[in-house]
């Protein structure tokens, strides 16, 4: 579809732009989900947390 027919029908460029970055990175999903919850029940938590550096 072109840009003008997905204006027509009420399609916002702006709200898809925020909704986009609304979307956690890979980095922050890491240390603020991912590494609270590894540290509870992992002894290698930090092990994980080196990878994920490194890579």
């Amino acid at each position: 579809m072109c840009f003008q027919s997905r204006a027509a029908i009420g399609f916002d460029p702006a709200a898809e732009y925020e909704k986009q970055r609304a979307v956690p990175t890979f980095k922050e999903f890491v240390y603020q989900q991912y590494l609270p919850y590894a540290k509870t029940y992992k002894r290698s938590w930090d092990q994980d947390q080196n990878m994920i550096e490194l890579r």
